[in-house]
């Protein structure tokens, strides 16, 4: 059962805490339900759309690694690309293109690390691509890409925006949790922040933190967390194999 904190109602045994935008938070706790657990959403940041408008032409291809690249392109933007080839992490992203009249040739690969080979195998050197992207984002794709003498232009079409402060209501339900769930750096860095403008640091500590990669639990070692889990590979269906192992469900 996934419980967004309102306020109302009492958490009864261990959460999961789940610091995710909303969005990708509640598609995340619906997954944990299935698999037992309860879930405490308190998202760090919140996500908004940049207005950033792409050129109009002269490109070969689209790169979205993320759904929300699409869902906050605008519909003048959308119609201009509607017929180019597109490069996507996850069927998310495929579907949400699909939504939004995208029809171009589609490539997915799983993580950008296996859709780079993907795009240098199907653009010739000189290529220009379109790379919708978020503000916050790692850089290696793109350097990669460049390296390899692909033409990137970055299209910054959201951005997550860092919360000031959780709820009362939400640092109450995350009384109740065992164990966090952490997707990046920025995330756990800004999650460890909330914790201690609300005074709960040491208990969020304390919690049983599962974290995507190695880097992610660096961030947490560096703050003192002791009980870390750490994914076998960058995918959520990993992270959940490490909390299943880490925390079972009851």
């Amino acid at each position: 059962m996934a419980v967004q904190a309102d306020g109302a109602g009492q958490f009864v045994g261990r959460a999961i805490a789940l610091l995710r935008p909303i969005d990708v938070a509640r598609r995340s706790a619906a997954l944990l339900a299935a698999l037992g657990y309860a879930t405490v959403l308190a998202p760090v940041t919140h996500i908004v759309a940049t207005g950033a408008q792409p050129p109009d032409s002269g490109f070969d291809a689209v790169l979205a690694t993320s759904a929300r690249a699409l869902v906050f392109l605008s519909n003048e933007s959308c119609a201009r690309l509607a017929a180019a080839p597109l490069f996507a992490v996850g069927e998310a992203s495929i579907a949400a293109a699909a939504a939004r009249g995208l029809a171009g040739a589609a490539t997915v690969a799983s993580d950008s690390a296996s859709l780079t080979p993907l795009i240098l195998t199907r653009l010739p050197r000189g290529a220009r691509l379109l790379y919708l992207a978020a503000h916050d984002r790692k850089s290696d794709l793109e350097r990669a890409l460049t390296a390899a003498g692909v033409a990137v232009h970055i299209a910054e079409i959201y951005r997550a925006e860092a919360r000031p402060a959780w709820s009362e209501a939400e640092i109450s339900a995350l009384r109740t949790c065992g164990a966090a769930l952490h997707y990046s750096s920025r995330n756990a860095v800004l999650a460890l922040r909330l914790a201690a403008r609300a005074g709960c640091a040491e208990a969020f500590r304390a919690l049983t933190h599962v974290c995507l990669s190695q880097d992610v639990a660096e961030v947490l070692r560096a703050d003192g967390a002791g009980a870390i889990a750490v994914a076998g590979q960058p995918s959520e269906a990993a992270l959940f194999a490490a909390l299943q192992s880490a925390a079972p469900a009851a």
